[in-house]
């Protein structure tokens, strides 16, 4: 039997969508074994890459489905899993970029790169067909890690040098451990087997090749495509750009042109969505058609070689992640141990009324925030009492059960609190308690930042004593962490923190949403009006939720839940619309009305006289106090009297 130690030393997952892909990652590995997992019903392929420990597996059929299944299931099973790469075939746009002079011909490999906001594969099939047949697309992939990006980048820089490429070398000795009668094809087919036909001439025949069928002078060669086009034999191009993947195949070159023209995309497959809406891995295709209906059977054992042996390249240039010890998990336990922070606030938080706040998972400003793939602030004002406090505790115990994005993020959360006193109102504990969600949530951060914090506090000291500039640095280091999932931070009640570097704090929160380079941060604010918040959120960049013009239906709800116990038939209606009307947003008016009423029923009030009294009652929140307050002197009279 397997032990976990023995799949934990894995750090590279390779996902080969189909058997041929299988077949040339396998042939380039240095090492190989197969290692049948009972609990996921696997067959996986584990080997060695460099310093690299690596496990493949392949999908049991295309589609962007089954690859979500697969990596769900490898990384539950080898839990070190650090780095993921997407590697097979794809259909290629075959002209692009500026004037359409960059030249894709087959065989050659396309590397998932982001550009501008988007992650570096674009799941163009998700999202809402609009007029004139245009996509609205929504949802978002993950960028690829830093590691990964670097390592292309050094790529990209070491094929600009001598000796250039080791993609010949590495096709020659994946060659040597393929079967022999399948050994033609996995070799280069030739610049003569490239056809490259008319955007307006399909393919007639589906259950018909070309060869036969099709008129090869309706078509290009490499020759008449210009030098661009030119390769040796072995020598494929590289290209870096967008990938578009759906479950459905493109075999249109009117769609491609058409995809390649709306979202820049270069190349077509039907896996990679799958993988990289929760993964921040990299995609790698070897072009083996044009993605129109001339598909091309002869150039995808070999497209499937290249791509894997450029694989390989950039996974030779990737640092191998830094092996787990005893000494180090102890370090981590006791960076633990050191933020811990009681958050007595949360559990003193009423739970919202049932049904309450379900709005916020459609509104419109929580949408944009929350479909954008960058990361963004999201403020929501409100008047005192209008249950800011009870919304955010809703948001974040609901918060990864109703939103797709987030299912596997990082969430981290504070309940700045004036009633709990000055330890609840610190910024100082607020940066404490953040970070200690974080990295009890996503140990990798403790060896990002955390370890070098570590050793400078037990250099200075015997234990960890975090000072407030420490704690900022920490946090300040999100902007460049190669987070492979969603951060989100939830903070309550900035409004009764400490005034003292409030400003600060706020400064440091919406850097961390704008200078963000990888890590995906999505930050939920609450507070009532509070002028560093109100100056800095702009509508391009963050997202504002005025509670009190969101809370009508809530409010409507939570004022019937006093009034259906009262028996009141003639004024229900009347009651609850004159609630309603002069709530103004505000939950604990509603609630100090509400009893107020409760009250007076039980005192054997008539209908119309609980109804007069509602009218008398104060509507602002401050005057409603002042009036208990009298009320409470007058009941104290009446007991001196009465004595």
């Amino acid at each position: 039997m397997t032990s976990q130690d023995d799949l934990d030393k894995y750090t590279v997952g390779w996902i080969a969508p189909m058997a041929l892909e299988l077949a040339a990652a396998i042939a380039i590995l240095e090492e190989h074994k197969t290692l049948p997992l009972a609990e996921d019903g696997a067959l996986y392929n584990v080997g060695r890459i460099g310093d690299h420990y690596v496990v493949m597996v392949v999908c049991p059929r295309i589609g962007t489905h089954p690859a979500t299944a697969v990596v769900a299931n490898m990384c539950r099973s080898f839990r070190n899993i650090k780095y993921i790469l997407v590697v097979g075939i794809a259909g290629g746009v075959p002209c692009y970029g500026t004037g359409l002079q960059e030249e894709i011909v087959l065989g050659d490999v396309v590397i998932s790169v982001p550009q501008d906001n988007d992650g570096g594969v674009a799941h163009y099939e998700f999202g809402a067909w609009e007029a004139e047949d245009k996509l609205k697309r929504s949802g978002h992939t993950l960028h690829p890690s830093p590691a990964l990006l670097t390592a292309v980048n050094n790529l990209r820089s070491s094929h600009m040098r001598k000796p250039g490429t080791k993609i010949p070398q590495f096709l020659g000795d994946l060659r040597k451990h393929i079967a022999e009668h399948e050994l033609p094809e996995f070799k280069d087919p030739g610049p003569e087997h490239d056809h490259l036909f008319e955007d307006d001439y399909p393919h007639s025949d589906r259950s018909r090749l070309c060869e036969g069928l099709c008129d090869i002078s309706r078509s290009k060669r490499r020759v008449d495509r210009g030098s661009k086009a030119k390769r040796e034999e072995d020598r494929p191009s590289i290209h870096y750009g967008t990938i578009g993947s759906a479950n459905t195949l493109v075999i249109s070159s009117a769609k491609r042109n058409k995809l390649y023209r709306e979202y820049g995309v270069i190349s077509f497959e039907m896996e990679s969505a799958g993988v990289m809406s929760d993964h921040r891995g990299l995609v790698i295709r070897g072009i083996c058609d044009y993605a129109d209906s001339h598909k091309n059977r002869k150039w995808q054992k070999y497209a499937a070689a290249t791509a894997a042996a450029c694989a390989k390249e950039i996974l030779l240039l990737v640092p191998t992640p830094p092996k787990d010890t005893a000494y180090t998990n102890k370090m981590n336990e006791e960076c633990l141990a050191s933020l811990r922070f009681d958050n007595k606030r949360y559990d003193k938080i009423s739970r919202e009324h049932r049904g309450s706040f379900e709005w916020i998972w459609a509104q419109d400003q929580y949408r944009h925030w929350s479909e954008s793939g960058v990361s963004r602030l999201l403020y929501i004002q409100g008047k005192p009492g209008s249950g800011k406090s009870t919304l955010t505790k809703y948001f974040g115990d609901h918060l990864l059960e109703r939103e797709p994005a987030a299912k596997s993020a990082i969430v981290a959360k504070f309940f700045y609190s004036y009633r709990e006193g000055e330890l609840q109102r610190s910024h100082y504990n607020m940066l404490r308690s953040i970070l200690y969600d974080i990295l009890d949530q996503d140990e990798a951060f403790f060896y990002y930042r955390f370890q070098t914090e570590y050793r400078d506090q037990r250099c200075r000291e015997p234990r960890v004593a975090w000072d407030y500039e420490s704690l900022q640095t920490v946090i300040k280091s999100l902007q460049d962490y190669p987070l492979d999932r969603r951060l989100y931070l939830i903070i309550d009640a900035v409004d009764e923190s400490e005034k003292n570097d409030r400003r600060d704090v706020v400064k440091l929160l919406f850097e961390l949403c704008s200078k963000t380079t990888y890590c995906i941060a999505k930050i939920f604010v609450a507070s009532r009006p509070v002028g560093e918040l109100d100056l800095r959120i702009s509508p391009f960049h963050h997202s504002l939720i005025r509670l009190q013009d969101e809370t009508k239906r809530d409010i409507s709800s939570f004022a019937r839940s006093f009034l259906d116990g009262l028996e009141l038939t003639h004024i229900f209606a009347q009651a609850t619309e004159y609630i309603v009307e002069h709530a103004q947003g505000v939950f604990l008016w509603v609630k100090l009305v509400g009893e107020e009423l409760v009250k007076s029923y039980e005192d054997g009030y008539s209908e119309e006289a609980i109804f007069e009294l509602l009218k008398q009652l104060p509507t602002e929140l401050e005057d409603f106090y002042k009036h208990m307050l009298e009320k409470m002197e007058g009941n104290k009279s009446d007991l001196v009297d009465g004595s």
